[in-house]
């Protein structure tokens, strides 16, 4: 397990950015607005690492909500099996680590403009950045930006943003940074939510129809910010500290539109559930110091650290209205309706540990050992009720080993004990947006990998993790625990670049999802809403001769998975043609990228499910891109 030192230099020419030519594996990185690999923030192994508490900051730990602005990134990296050793105290599921902008020597300045167009160019979006020394010693990185953006072809979003960030070294040493970003997204169109009145699929509709409400447009103001310090040449130690906050707050009612008892040919019920509009509030840092020495022909680190966060929500108080009649694939305009809405709860949690990890290196073996005090602390305060209090104080352990076999080959594999957050109830249950209780997790996972070239590398592991389950009753509508999940699987990467220009980026993972139930039950054995299958191919080209210009394409196939809790209907997997063209160029010193893509080429429909909660929405339509980055 390497010492993460998270100091990853930003590229100073936004133009020439490049996740392709970036990437390391096939699991997941976010570049220059270019999304590859199988895992995100939200999604690895078939859980959330952001939920997880898996989210970094240069390597330090961060809770994050909702997502931090790309444009303020130097990019976000996914970490799973080998590459997650790197960091001490993971949890279960991988690690998301997001990279800060590193000014560079010259000041720059780089428009960038976007346009996606369903049917014409209805999402534009535009963003000015400027980046550069403000002395020697002090650089500065920052920028605004605004989009329309189209959820699903349907209804839009605006968004304005704006943020910032300064970077001080007065020695090589020492490096602090302070930044902070404001995310204000505008009528923020809501998606309706679809439940079927029995185990099929609903008909095919229009992705390009809106078919929820004008008026339940939210107003939502995001802001996260913190800063960073990090201080070197302390004899064998290393310290680094940072400290975080992030909020979300909703500046109107918030509201869920739901069709219940669909039928076969698009009939239903419409309801619309309105609270007044929540608000979370996080504080979260870790102050760590790592050290290292050396005996005879062994290496040694030592990590002692302290992490922690305190949350804040407000939500509840929501209110319900039926509408009648209504069809899936038509427009129902409603005038705005009068809710009574009531007094909303008041949550807080304060989740903290402190840890000590050893890691022992010699010239061909590497192994861990990891172990914290985690402490958990809970109030809920509802209205009209006593206030309810939890506690838990378990210890987490995690040990990691890797060996290198031969020179191109290294085996590994890994335990990881975690205590994480279980997420918050489901639109469509009565305790909308209530926080479940911590949940203990582990993981365990084996794997290799393989340079068959210098210019490819495959990584393959198998892995095991077990974590509470929490569904909704459909009995009760009350979301909660009903078990645990078990999530077994294999997933690989191949990165392959065999000539100069091409690059072949490939990630698949299969697994099998299963719950885990004491005493009677109708549920069946496998969750909903997860595929046990995902694989992804990029491939781009663009050799020397051509001057700049490439061509690029992507292939995702997801498996069927089970649409209801019973395990009475599989809705079948889908395969989406990505294809994209990008042309780099100069212009006296400017550097220019123009990069076009379609995505879902052959308009393939599919009815997708939101995790266990039965609710369908349907994924995108064919889509059309185009970005023009420029650097001056």
């Amino acid at each position: 397990m390497a010492a993460c030192v998270a100091a990853t230099t930003a590229n100073a020419q936004r133009a020439s950015e490049d996740a392709m030519r970036a990437a390391d594996d096939g699991f997941g990185l976010t570049l220059g607005g270019e999304t590859i690999g199988i895992y995100s923030q939200t999604s690895a192994r078939g859980f959330s690492p952001q939920q997880a508490g898996n989210v970094r900051v240069e390597g330090l730990y961060f809770d994050l909500i909702g997502n931090l602005p790309q444009r303020f990134l130097a990019g976000t990296t996914m970490h799973v099996g080998l590459s997650a050793q790197s960091y001490p105290f993971p949890a279960p599921t991988g690690v998301a680590d997001n990279h800060l902008r590193v000014p560079p020597a010259k000041w720059l300045l780089t428009v960038t403009g976007d346009f996606e167009a369903p049917y014409g160019f209805k999402a534009p979006a535009v963003a000015m950045e400027v980046a550069g020394p403000v002395t020697e010693t002090l650089g500065f990185a920052g920028g605004t930006g605004y989009s329309r953006a189209a959820p699903a072809g349907a209804g839009h979003t605006n968004v304005n943003a704006v943020g910032g960030m300064f970077n001080w070294r007065p020695t090589d040493d020492v490096r602090l940074i302070a930044f902070y970003t404001i995310n204000r997204r505008d009528d923020v169109e809501v998606l309706p939510l679809i439940f079927t009145a029995g185990p099929f699929a609903p008909p095919v509709i229009d992705r390009q129809q809106f078919i929820g409400q004008d008026w339940a447009a939210s107003k939502i103001w995001e802001s996260s910010g913190g800063a960073l310090a990090r201080f070197r040449s302390l004899g064998a130690w290393q310290i680094e500290a940072g400290l975080f906050r992030t909020t979300q707050d909703y500046r109107n009612d918030d509201y869920s539109i739901r069709y219940f008892n669909t039928q076969r040919d698009g009939s239903a019920t419409l309801n619309v559930l309105a609270q007044p509009g929540p608000s979370i509030v996080s504080w979260s840092g870790e102050a760590r110091a790592t050290g290292n020495f050396t005996t005879g022909g062994m290496k040694h680190v030592l990590f002692l650290a302290a992490r922690g966060k305190s949350v804040e929500r407000l939500n509840g108080g929501s209110a319900a209205q039926v509408f009648g009649a209504a069809n899936i694939g038509v427009a129902r305009p409603l005038p705005e309706p009068v809710f009574a809405l009531g007094p909303q709860t008041r949550d807080r949690v304060r989740q903290g540990s402190v840890g000590v990890a050893y890691v022992a290196r010699l010239a061909t073996v590497e192994a861990s050992v990891g172990v914290q005090k985690a402490e958990y602390r809970r109030r809920i305060a509802r209205p009209g009720q006593p206030e309810q209090r939890s506690r838990d104080a378990p210890w987490l352990y995690n040990s990691t080993i890797a060996w290198r076999a031969a020179r191109t080959l290294v085996l590994f594999g890994s335990y990881t004990r975690g205590l994480e957050d279980s997420g918050v109830a489901s639109d469509d249950a009565l305790n909308r947006g209530e926080v479940m209780p911590a949940s203990l997790t582990e993981q365990v996972d084996v794997g290799l990998r393989y340079q068959f070239t210098p210019r490819v590398t495959l990584i393959a592991d198998a892995f095991q993790i077990e974590k509470p389950y929490f569904s909704l009753n459909p009995q009760t509508r009350v979301f909660g625990r009903t078990g645990d999940t078990r999530h077994r699987g294999v997933e690989a990467s191949l990165t392959a670049r065999p000539v100069q220009g091409l690059s072949i980026i490939g990630g698949a993972v299969i697994f099998r999802p299963r719950r885990l139930q004491s005493g009677p039950t109708t549920a069946g054995r496998i969750a909903p809403g997860r595929p046990a299958r995902n694989l992804r191919l990029n491939v781009q080209y663009g050799p020397p001769s051509w001057r700049g210009f490439s061509l690029s394409g992507g292939l995702e196939t997801s498996g069927p998975f089970y649409y209801d809790q019973a395990n009475t209907l599989k809705l079948p997997g889908s395969t989406r043609l990505d294809v994209g063209a990008r042309y780099d160029f100069k212009v006296k010193t400017s550097t220019v990228s123009i990069r076009a893509q379609a995505t879902n080429v052959a308009d393939t429909f599919r009815w997708q499910a939101a995790g266990d909660t039965q609710r369908l929405f349907a994924n995108p339509a064919r889509q059309y891109a185009l970005r023009l980055v420029a650097d001056f």
